[in-house]
């Protein structure tokens, strides 16, 4: 039953990512005037005041910064799906 639950919620994760990713790439000017790790820490910034959806949009708007390795637009997607699970 827990590896049910486990592969279920793993699945919303994905799916939810991957919702929100096409979403907001949809929308025009995503950018930021600022570096990656200044977003990045502003992004964190708000998931510790507990702003979780605004804390994932910002998560969300580095994934299509330019420079990222596929690694790292994986983990940026896999951790918007985490925080929308909070």
């Amino acid at each position: 039953m827990k590896n049910k639950v486990l592969l279920f919620s793993f699945i919303l994760i994905i799916i939810g990512g991957a919702w929100y990713i096409n979403n907001l790439s949809q929308k025009e000017n995503v950018g930021f005037p600022w570096s990656v790790e200044k977003q990045r820490e502003y992004a964190s910034d708000l998931f510790n005041q507990g702003l979780y959806r605004q804390s994932a949009e910002e998560y969300a708007k580095l994934i299509f910064s330019p420079g990222l390795t596929v690694k790292e637009r994986a983990n940026l997607a896999y951790l918007v799906g985490n925080i929308y699970l909070e």
